[in-house]
């Protein structure tokens, strides 16, 4: 499965760059080393994705090309210790993190 993108607004910032804000929703079976996140529809090149967490959980995007870049997941661990990635195969359909983009526009 995949995660569900939705842009709510996008902005045109001039020197063909645009700025896009919207919701990441994950789906029922998390993959180890994130869910591959395609905005290629909205932005070119390698854009800068800045996430807010959900639900007591950490999201990070991992920068790659505007079709293949990484959105993983971490939680605290039991340890106390550094953050763990949200396990694999579950379930994190229950979380959705708000996102801004930019990037050059398409």
């Amino acid at each position: 499965m995949a995660v569900t993108i939705s842009v709510s607004s996008a902005c045109e910032l001039g020197n063909g760059e645009r700025l896009i804000r919207g919701t990441i929703t994950f789906d029922s079976s998390y993959p180890t080393g994130g869910e591959t996140v395609d905005l290629s529809t909205y932005l070119s090149g390698s854009p800068t994705v800045i996430l807010n967490g959900s639900g007591g959980y950490v999201a990070q995007h991992d920068q790659g090309t505007a079709a293949a870049g990484k959105v993983l997941l971490y939680e605290a661990g039991a340890d106390a210790a550094a953050l763990d990635e949200f396990g694999n195969a579950g379930d994190a359909s229950a979380i959705v993190c708000p996102f801004i983009a930019q990037g050059l526009a398409v």
